[in-house]
């Protein structure tokens, strides 16, 4: 497997990594939901996205608990998690100089716990993630990681995913999901 590439606002191999899955600004679909549903449930937290980031903002694909559809990539907690290329848990996101600027932390999301995993390409760029937050400081979260890891395994390999129609155009004969 190859290290993951960090996806940045101005990184066009990211960018066309991220436009090659057709999946910005499209409608919610029930296999994404039922993820960020999932994953809202296994840890027992009132919100989960999977966002797709692309270029300077980062649209929320499906999302549980938050009502916004995207955000600016300089507002996002998961920009960090992108750049780092691994899961990142964040106990209070208040006392993290990265986020305790952010709207979702300081606005009426007030985002304490954060924890995110990257959806990392076949070739290898940081597209988006899925990720789950709390307005409670990290309570119980010791699983967190090796969890939101499985998760974003399995999204990866999800038809929901791999169906796209750009995606199912281009992708190798030999893919067998």
């Amino acid at each position: 497997m190859t290290a993951a590439k960090p996806a940045t606002a101005d990184d066009a191999g990211a960018r066309r990594a991220t436009e090659r899955y057709d999946i910005l600004d499209t409608p919610p679909e029930a296999a994404f939901d039922r993820l960020t549903n999932m994953a809202a449930c296994i840890f027992n937290v009132p919100m989960s996205v999977l966002d797709i980031a692309h270029g300077d903002r980062e649209f929320f694909k499906a999302r549980h608990g938050i009502g916004v559809t995207e955000i600016a990539r300089d507002q996002s907690l998961c920009a960090h998690l992108l750049g780092a290329g691994e899961v990142m848990v964040v106990g209070d996101a208040r006392k993290d100089l990265r986020f305790a600027d952010k709207q979702l932390v300081t606005g009426p999301t007030a985002i304490r716990f954060y924890a995110g995993a990257p959806l990392t390409t076949g070739d290898g760029f940081n597209v988006g993630s899925i990720s789950i937050a709390d307005t409670v400081p990290g309570r119980q979260r010791h699983r967190a990681q090796e969890a939101d890891d499985s998760l974003a395994e399995s999204e990866q390999r999800s038809p929901a995913w791999t169906s796209t129609r750009r995606w199912r155009r281009r992708r190798p004969r030999w893919w067998t999901a």
